[in-house]
């Protein structure tokens, strides 16, 4: 497919980019764990598009500090790619087959220890290659949902569905008013469900259980 190749390759001429960088400025060099774009097989119309904040560091933990640098889709899901506590919430609302048909990925593909070391790794990057990493971050999720075309999308946390809102579609996702989570929203005909979470656990998780129960009513 001639859009995925041409993200992908995007991907790694910014990455290439960033290891530049890394060798005249250590602090980011430390900071900065490699990329990945794909956590799951690629699909199309899949039930559910996962997006997350970042991956985080198992793959450099696991290979003595090695740089991941994983731009095709797997060929199988990763372990822990979801957390017990989501799966949880598929296997209530009666899909606890979703990894059968759902592709998994972050708003950032550049990984680090944790949310807090990404905000840090982006606002160390020289000015020009922080503006890249964020115009362009926008630039390939909104891409991907277009190749993807999901019939869900769950952001896993509020960070990711703020990231959605705020920088991919701008003005364009219509927020659904929730007096309590789950964060709802949604882009043209496609869903979007944020799970908002406190470190593993999900807030108000009966009705994030309820909504996915309903949209795949819908679906």
């Amino acid at each position: 497919m001639n859009e995925l190749k041409a993200l992908i390759d995007e991907v790694k001429e910014l990455h290439g980019e960033i290891l530049a960088e890394c060798q005249k400025n250590e602090k980011i060099k430390a900071l900065y764990k490699g990329c990945q774009i794909f956590f799951s097989p690629f699909k199309k119309n899949p039930d559910v598009l996962f997006i997350g904040i970042n991956p985080g560091p198992g793959y450099a933990n696991a290979n003595n500090g090695k740089i991941v640098e994983n731009f095709e889709p797997l060929e199988k899901y990763g372990i822990n790619v979801l957390s017990e506590e989501v799966l949880i919430c598929f296997r209530e609302a009666g899909k606890g087959n979703i990894f059968d048909n759902a592709v998994a990925t972050n708003g950032r593909f550049f990984a680090t220890d944790g949310s807090e070391a990404l905000k840090s790794f982006i606002a160390n990057l020289p000015e020009n290659l922080r503006e890249k990493v964020k115009t362009m971050s926008a630039k390939w999720i909104r891409s991907l949902i277009e190749i993807i075309e999901p019939r869900m999308i769950m952001c896993l946390g509020n960070e990711s569905f703020d990231f959605l809102r705020d920088n991919v579609y701008p003005k364009e996702v219509v927020i659904i008013e929730n007096k309590n989570p789950p964060l709802e929203g949604k882009i043209s005909n496609i869903p979007i469900l944020g799970c908002k979470r406190r470190q593993s656990t999900i807030v108000n998780k009966d009705a994030v259980i309820e909504k996915i129960r309903e949209y795949f009513k819908l679906l």
